[in-house]
């Protein structure tokens, strides 16, 4: 009994795996069709583990045009990155202490999580921010939310670190819910949602987010280019990984340099450091 238990915990893992990385969504078929702990694994057994994991909230079922597929669930605490976990504001979560946990309400703007770009741009400040620290030493740091959603971006960079943030957003139902998820998380005194457009901003920013589509990102190079400080990082993502040597080579010559870049299910994710 003990090792049929094991058994289900493994498939249990791999069924979330192979759900989190799918580009195309998965049904019980064809979890059936996949060879799980390295053998054909019994249809008995994923039967079990995909319950288990409807029961504790790790999966839902998503319904498109009368067909059922299994997709990962937002509705509870879930962990984006090493450190970050993006959880319903009205859920519990036993935290690390060196966890960055941000609460959201589950509203209608993009950014709670769902998407690879939100885990992508995430993983990305962490990795600029906590694992380079590319602004240590730097002083009177702030960060700028390019198209902002939930503000889960700037939310997390002041989390992370950045003593002030902007984000901008031209959609008031955006605007609204990044207003409410930064009271929530205590933090209206440190961020400011409004809705002006780039080409209105005057400050300058020692941290850029944004996760747009790739046109845009192009396009909005000049802005960042203005309003970026001396030693300032741009995290972007929103893009398609095919679409990521045209971003790298539109920055390099605006006198970026490239410091990390990733991809997942096809969307990409770049970070950038101004070194003059």
């Amino acid at each position: 009994m003990k090792v049929m238990s094991e058994d289900i915990s493994e498939i249990e893992k791999q069924v979330l795996e192979i759900i989190r990385e799918s580009e195309t969504k998965i049904t019980i078929t064809d979890l059936n069709k996949k060879k799980l702990c390295c053998q054909k694994t019994d249809k008995k057994k994923i039967k079990i583990a995909v319950k288990n994991l409807l029961k504790n909230g790790s999966l839902e079922y998503s319904y498109v045009f009368g067909n059922s597929f299994l997709t990962e669930s937002y509705n509870r605490p879930v962990r984006v990155s090493k450190h970050i976990v993006l959880k319903p504001c009205e859920k519990y979560f036993n935290a690390r202490t060196d966890d960055i946990v941000i609460s959201l309400l589950q509203g209608a703007s993009f950014g709670s999580g769902e998407h690879p770009t939100t885990r992508l741009s995430l993983t990305a400040m962490e990795y600029a921010l906590m694992y380079r620290k590319l602004l240590k030493g730097t002083n009177n740091t702030k960060a700028l939310d390019i198209g902002t959603g939930t503000g889960v971006l700037a939310i997390a960079s002041i989390l992370m670190g950045i003593e002030k943030a902007v984000g901008i957003d031209i959609d008031l139902c955006s605007i609204n819910e990044a207003k409410k998820n930064t009271a929530i998380n205590n933090l209206s005194d440190k961020i400011v949602i409004d809705n002006r457009v780039i080409e209105k901003i005057e400050d300058k920013f020692s941290f850029i987010m944004a996760n747009l589509r790739y046109p845009t990102l192009m396009s909005i190079c000049p802005q960042i280019s203005r309003i970026t400080d001396d030693k300032g990082v741009l995290v972007f993502s929103g893009f398609k990984d095919n679409e990521m040597l045209d971003i790298k080579k539109r920055y390099l010559n605006s006198g970026f340099s490239f410091v990390w870049g990733k991809c997942e299910k096809k969307w990409g994710v770049v970070v950038f450091f101004r070194s003059n």
